[in-house]
């Protein structure tokens, strides 16, 4: 019986530890797959603590503001932002609920140079808590675009002959500009949805972790029962058959609905 229990105990211990290897694993692919969506985005992205310092940055996010990566971490987000701009950011932060875009902000470049950007935040919400989403889009080109359009508009006080082919090119930067919004607001969609795929994994990982043990003392607990009944005793046979009624009840109240 000693070496029986030896056995079943150094069968759970290794069966622990595979769980425990798989859930590693579940969680650095779920990283890396959140990973690559943030690097691979064409807009600036961010995550900020609960004090609001950067945790991570994405490639764009650096190309915009014109930081070092080790510059940049753990870095205050207000502190990217000139001084006028940085109290609206810093309102925007402190707010909780839906994402919150700021349409033109001055970004302080590494550089000392002052960048217009479009911030957008919100919240994303993990199994380990929440955090701040923050977009960043670069808005340099549209107010370029903007300029034109008011230049535009004053030639077309003068040439009216140009008025047809004017217009079908206004109608045409803002249809280009539509499309980019919606490109924007699918690649934050995707991210918080690649974010609750992984919470989700990782729940369901602790759930089959919590149930393989009573499942694996269940098999010892009838293998001890028959052996005992084949012994005739009956009444270390039938402690054991009550051990895995316990063990079942657990095992339903582990996967009841709540």
């Amino acid at each position: 019986m000693l070496v029986l229990f030896w056995l079943q105990r150094r069968r759970r211990v290794r069966e622990r530890e595979r769980f425990k290897r798989q859930e590693q694993r579940n969680m650095r692919q779920n990283e890396a797959r959140i990973r690559a969506i943030l690097e691979n985005t064409q807009v600036g992205l961010l995550t900020l603590d609960g004090g609001g310092r950067v945790e991570f940055v994405n490639g764009k996010a650096l190309e915009l503001l014109g930081y070092a990566e080790q510059e940049m971490k753990w870095m205050r987000f207000v502190d990217c932002f000139e001084h006028k701009a940085r109290t609206r950011v810093e309102a925007t932060l402190g707010r909780e609920g839906p994402v919150v875009t700021l349409e033109e902000v001055e970004g302080g470049r590494g550089d000392g140079s002052v960048i217009p950007v479009e911030v957008s935040i919100g919240t994303l919400r993990l199994a380990g808590g929440c955090k701040r989403l923050v977009t960043l889009h670069d808005i340099r080109f549209l107010k370029r675009q903007e300029a034109e359009l008011r230049q535009a508009r004053d030639r077309l006080e003068e040439r009216t002959r140009d008025l047809v082919a004017t217009n079908r090119r206004l109608v045409r930067e803002i249809d280009e500009h539509r499309g980019t919004e919606l490109a924007l607001r699918q690649t934050q969609d995707e991210l918080i949805q690649a974010a609750k795929m992984a919470a989700l994994g990782q729940m369901s990982t602790g759930i089959s972790h919590e149930l393989n043990q009573p499942l694996a003392a269940i098999r010892s607990y009838a293998d001890n029962a028959r052996a005992l009944i084949g012994k005739q005793r009956l009444e270390d046979a039938d402690w054991n058959l009550e051990q895995i009624a316990g063990l079942t009840q657990r095992m339903a109240q582990i996967s009841a609905p709540r």
